[in-house]
């Protein structure tokens, strides 16, 4: 299976019976979980045609953020019950005949006057029930937008496949490009530290690197330990090829990294305050290089 993107649409219209048509526009969003939800053009709550819409959704799709729109359209009338409040349309009358008008205002009183009186007349529709073949025509309706959706989000899919995997040959080529490199880069790059702490403090004193680190984290007051770490980290690629290198890790009290390489491994776990303490010392090292008389 190729790489599905998340975003999509669909479109899809029919005649679930001879009582209605209806109409279903799908759209899709990146989301981390599956979040669907359906909107109707009823002025009634109707969870039943809800969950028929949202179960083609949920056993099609694991992610996204899943918005559905979906209008009911009546064919031919649809009876209405008219409810007339008959005591009310007496009393109104009768007040209004009790009432002095000048002569250019009075006039004989319209059943339409008095209709036009909030409360007098109700007109309700019937509530919309959808028999099970009305809701296993509207799944199918439903389903056809949903794959219009699936076939969307796998169309983009392969796009964004393509653009990664150009990406990543140009990634490829770089490293291929500067791996051969990296001796003399960091032999340069070594011999001009040597040099500049070596105006700093004279030729005649050794350059412990690791004393300049801890000379820095004192400048900024950030607690730091330095020593070997028994375990597999970044910079032991760097090491591998004869290139010496270090990693900078943040322990808690009992000498581990909390949630690291598990399931808890998410961004809002990461603490901002040794992120930072991390990038005072990265600066303050190299300030401290940089220095000069």
């Amino acid at each position: 299976m190729g790489l599905m993107s998340m975003t999509g649409f669909g479109r899809a219209r029919g005649e679930i019976s001879s009582r209605f048509g209806a109409s279903v526009v799908i759209r899709s969003v990146n989301h981390r979980y599956l979040d669907t939800q359906i909107r109707t053009n009823l002025r009634e709550e109707v969870p039943e045609i809800e969950a028929v819409v949202r179960s083609a959704i949920t056993e099609r799709f694991q992610r996204g953020r899943v918005t559905a729109q979906l209008n009911f359209e009546r064919i031919g009338s649809a009876a209405v019950d008219v409810a007339v409040n008959v005591e009310a349309v007496r009393q109104v009358i009768d007040q209004l005949a009790l009432l002095e008008l000048p002569a250019t205002v009075a006039g004989p009183v319209q059943l339409g006057d008095v209709l036009g009186v909030p409360g007098l007349v109700a007109v309700t529709s019937p509530e919309t029930i959808l028999s099970d073949d009305e809701k296993k025509a509207l799944r199918s309706v439903t389903v056809e937008a949903v794959e219009a959706v699936a076939a969307m989000r796998g169309s983009e899919g392969e796009r964004l496949e393509r653009q990664i995997v150009a990406e990543l040959a140009d990634v490829a080529g770089f490293v291929d490009w500067l791996e051969p490199q990296m001796p003399d880069i960091r032999r340069n790059i070594l011999e001009r530290t040597r040099e500049r702490i070596s105006d700093l403090v004279g030729s005649s004193v050794a350059v412990d690197e690791d004393r300049l680190v801890q000379e820095a984290a004192r400048k900024e007051g950030i607690p730091l330990e330095t020593g070997p770490i028994m375990a597999f980290t970044d910079a032991m690629a760097f090491a591998m090829k004869g290139i010496r290198a270090t990693s900078l890790v943040a322990l808690n009290e009992k000498g581990m990294v909390d949630t690291y390489h598990s399931v808890e491994d998410r961004p809002q776990h990461l603490d901002y305050d040794l992120l930072f303490d991390s990038y005072r010392l990265c600066i303050a090292f190299l300030d401290h290089i940089d220095a000069r008389p």
